[in-house]
């Protein structure tokens, strides 16, 4: 018999199906490593984003200070909102500060005082939208008094709080980061309001 030199069919596509194996592992591999960049890129920048916002909440806080009416440095103490006074931008001002988490969503609200003498108009009220996806219950803020020594065993103040009882507040917030693959979130701080520390 004389054959001809070169491939058969059957070896030509027996070497195409071994080549397209081959090409799809490595593009099932390449598309995980992918899908994991992502999810580490996202949950890099959800924590990230999340611990500048609980870093400024705890700063504003710590600067809580005896607005111009010269009410107190606390104006509302409750477990899903908490607003009091700072300077929080430098500039010798005293604005109302609201943080508050309204249907799985935490705000945050700014007023400066305006006016003579100095108030504060809920319609100059600046809000912003800081943290979504926000899958616990409240309590969200809870509330330390001076009995408060640093420990997790230490009692929190019950609600209804009075704001002249307070000296520190925490604000707990568990997140869904809205990515697959993610698990809740567990965000927390505690902040010592300074103009209270000794009182």
């Amino acid at each position: 018999m004389n054959q001809r030199p070169g491939f058969s069919i059957l070896e030509i596509i027996t070497s195409l199906a071994i080549f397209a194996l081959i090409l799809g592992g490595i593009a099932v591999f390449q598309l995980s490593i992918l899908q994991n960049s992502k999810l580490a890129e996202s949950r890099s920048s959800i924590d990230q984003k999340s611990l500048i916002i609980l870093r400024n909440f705890a700063t504003e806080l710590r600067a809580a200070q005896t607005p111009y009416d010269g009410s107190f440095a606390l104006a509302n103490t409750d477990d899903d909102s908490v607003l009091f006074y700072a300077d929080i931008n430098g500039d010798s001002a005293i604005e109302r500060i609201r943080y508050s988490v309204e249907s799985g969503i935490l705000y945050r609200g700014v007023i400066p005082p305006s006016g003579e003498p100095l108030t504060y108009d809920p319609a100059n009220e600046s809000v912003a939208s800081l943290i979504d996806n926000i899958i616990a219950a409240p309590p969200y803020f809870i509330y330390y008094g001076a009995a408060f020594d640093g420990s997790t065993t230490s009692p929190a103040l019950t609600q209804p709080v009075s704001p002249s009882d307070v000296r520190l507040v925490e604000m707990r917030l568990q997140i869904n980061p809205g990515v697959s693959g993610q698990t809740a979130r567990m965000l927390e701080t505690r902040a010592m309001i300074r103009s209270l520390k000794n009182k």
